[in-house]
């Protein structure tokens, strides 16, 4: 599967008459198969910015054992992908392929979700590291398959980038909320609004709204978060919320009609006996093996980023009291501009709105390199201009896997979007390995966060490190996506010869 070879059948596709697309997809139905993102983005964010230090200062475990926990859990949890994607693309069943696994999933990851966020006081290291891989198996049960069922839904272009930008919206709305949590509790500046809503709670005389209404009125420090509180109000918002957003999935994303394939071979593949599907498919895609690439450097440099940023914000900037809303403007920055990319990514196609908006964080890390400190204007219009683009950065590899699994169903046969969705998964869980790295490097060149005053040079590596490192990874990364083959007019001749081999079956499989 070369490039050659998808660009002869590009040139061949004009001597194929385009078959009729489905139509676009309803406002309601786009909505309520997105919604799903919001608790699930919010429960994971949860996980590496609050877990380590409430379990470190409320439960008493150490580092050491929260870390390897974490480090078992991220295993685990990258097991779990290889395993659900290639259980779900070979599931049968009356329900369909990926709706079983999502609402029989949904329980099991609320239960964890809710055990590492508020658990018990007394934890040892073996039930934290247990709790860590449920948590993480769980989670990815329910993730894989709901975005591998994206491309099944409708193969209209315009709508399958129109859930893609949806679902950005919801997993940064998920992501903000923790970190506008912390905002709310800690900062000074929100005391007086934040008596006023707990003078009313009180009035309506309720225990469970006065400990609320105690919350509110407590007046904390950066250097003092209340973690559990913070997670306590996570967990809440994720058990609520989850099931409102289940039932939205059930009732306005089924699973699509029962369809045979007709594979290259020419042997008509029944839905309800489609042949097994191997990870041969992944394997033997190598225009999808490009897009990984460079989508590992896209998402290292994004996380290698986001890992020094609170220390450039702090050290290098001199504005430690902007790191918690630049973060919540970046994100609400994030949210606003979403909707602007569905008609870039029609124009430019999925893997080249990939790379443009790349290429964005790109430009205003290597700004934010000369911006010298105390211009906390400059500095806010950096940051806007650095997040504007990161919706789209974490969810459109999913729907170009969705693309490179089109090319593969063509080649192979084999219906194998779950398993192209899990490899995209388990490479971004490969690029966290990246901030471990910026950290390690960080020390290294003499930079202590324990210290309030860093030598000139660890301050001078810090702004190289927090800055032009990840700037590179990402312009690396936006080369490697830029060769990407499947462009637009191709991805439409594949699925005009695909859509030449089904034969809808109504009652008759």
């Amino acid at each position: 599967m070369t490039r050659l070879a998808v660009s002869r059948y590009a040139r061949a596709a004009v001597n194929v008459s385009p078959l009729k697309l489905d139509s676009p997809l309803g406002g309601l139905r786009i909505f309520g198969y997105s919604a799903l993102m919001w608790p699930l983005v919010m429960a994971a964010a949860s996980v590496p910015t609050f877990i380590p230090s409430y379990y470190s200062r409320s439960l008493g475990l150490s580092l050491a054992v929260i870390g390897i926990a974490t480090m078992i859990g991220r295993l685990a949890d990258i097991a779990s992908d290889i395993t659900v994607s290639y259980l779900s693309d070979n599931t049968r069943g009356r329900f369909g392929r990926r709706r079983p696994w999502v609402v029989l999933g949904t329980p099991l990851f609320l239960v964890t979700m809710w055990l590492l966020c508020r658990p018990p006081p007394q934890l040892s290291p073996l039930e934290t590291v247990l709790l860590m891989v449920a948590f993480f198996w769980c989670w990815t049960t329910v993730l894989i398959p709901y975005l591998a069922q994206a491309s099944e839904i409708t193969n209209n272009d315009l709508s399958r980038n129109r859930i893609n930008v949806l679902q950005a919206m919801f997993s940064s709305f998920g992501g903000i909320i923790p970190s506008f949590i912390v905002f709310l509790v800690i900062d000074e500046r929100t005391i007086e609004p934040r008596r006023h809503v707990a003078q009313w709670l009180r009035t309506l005389d309720l225990n469970v709204l006065r400990r609320l209404a105690a919350v509110l009125e407590h007046v904390s420090d950066p250097a003092n978060v209340p973690y559990g509180t913070i997670l306590s109000v996570t967990a809440i918002i994720t058990v609520v919320i989850m099931p409102l957003a289940l039932a939205l999935y059930i009732w306005l994303a089924p699973e699509p009609a029962a369809a045979a394939f007709v594979g290259p071979a020419g042997a008509s593949q029944l839905a309800g006996a489609r042949a097994h599907v191997s990870y041969s498919a992944v394997l033997k895609n190598r225009v999808f093996h490009l897009f990984l690439v460079g989508n590992v450097f896209v998402q290292a440099g994004w996380y290698w980023y986001l890992a020094l940023l609170p220390f450039n914000v702090t050290y290098v900037l001199d504005a430690p009291r902007l790191v918690v809303p630049l973060f919540l403007l970046s994100q609400t920055i994030a949210i606003v501009a979403a909707p602007f990319f569905p008609r870039l990514m029609d124009r430019l196609g999925r893997a080249r709105a990939f790379a443009f908006l790349a290429a964005i964080p790109a430009i205003g890390m290597v700004a934010t390199f000369f911006l010298p400190a105390g211009q906390p204007g400059i500095t806010i219009a950096l940051f806007m201009l650095t997040g504007v683009s990161v919706s789209p950065l974490a969810m459109l590899p999913f729907s170009i896997a969705s693309d490179a699994a089109e090319f593969a169903l063509w080649k192979t046969g084999q219906d194998s979007t779950g398993l192209h969705i899990g490899v995209v998964s388990l490479t971004i869980k490969l690029a966290l390995v990246a901030t471990g790295g910026a950290l390690w490097l960080a020390n290294f060149w003499g930079f202590d966060p324990s210290h309030r005053e860093n030598s000139a040079a660890a301050v001078a590596a810090l702004r190289i490190l927090s800055t032009l490192v990840p700037a590179a990874l990402l312009a690396i990364g936006c080369l490697c996506v830029l060769a990407f083959p499947i462009t637009k007019p191709r991805l439409v001749a594949i699925q005009s010869r695909l859509r030449r081999r089904t034969i809808l079956n109504y009652g008759a499989v």
